[in-house]
């Protein structure tokens, strides 16, 4: 970290990589950490789609659009499996990369939110995401989320 400057290590995620690769399966991880508890869960879930947009991102050439999500789920990992899994669907279905957050509220663990992005050929690289390793908690008063992409 000191080389590269970076204000965060993940330390965790490499088991999770080494094993899929001993196994010949191409694996991602996508991690999210919330600075502090003021910026709180939506920090949380903007952070898992920026770290989205790094692994499919980046040659979409459309207008900037934006889509209204909203969605339901009995926890706060499922819902972020789900916001992910709705992101993914976006780009798999309909060509449409979301770049940013505009919006994100939560009642509960219900969220509604306007993402901003664009069109394009996104790659075909995420098939699932896994509830294998799915957590989100805080942690002095820092969110965490982990999530596993089957690639």
């Amino acid at each position: 970290w000191r080389q590269t400057a970076a204000l965060a290590v993940d330390m965790e995620s490499s088991m999770i990589i080494e094993w899929a690769a001993t196994l010949g399966i191409p694996a991602a991880v996508v991690r999210g950490v919330a600075d502090t508890a003021v910026r709180g869960v939506p920090a949380l879930f903007a952070e898992a789609l920026a770290a989205l947009y790094e692994l499919i991102g980046g040659g979409e050439t459309g207008e900037p659009e934006r889509r209204e999500l909203e969605l339901v789920a009995s926890d706060r990992a499922l819902l972020l499996a789900d916001w992910l899994g709705e992101l993914v669907f976006l780009a798999e279905m309909e060509q449409f990369v979301a770049e940013r957050v505009v919006t994100l509220t939560f009642d509960g663990f219900r969220l509604c939110a306007t993402v901003e992005g664009r069109r394009g050929k996104p790659p075909h690289l995420v098939k699932a995401i896994t509830l294998s390793g799915l957590d989100v908690r805080q942690e002095g008063g820092t969110w965490h989320g982990h999530v596993v992409l089957d690639v």
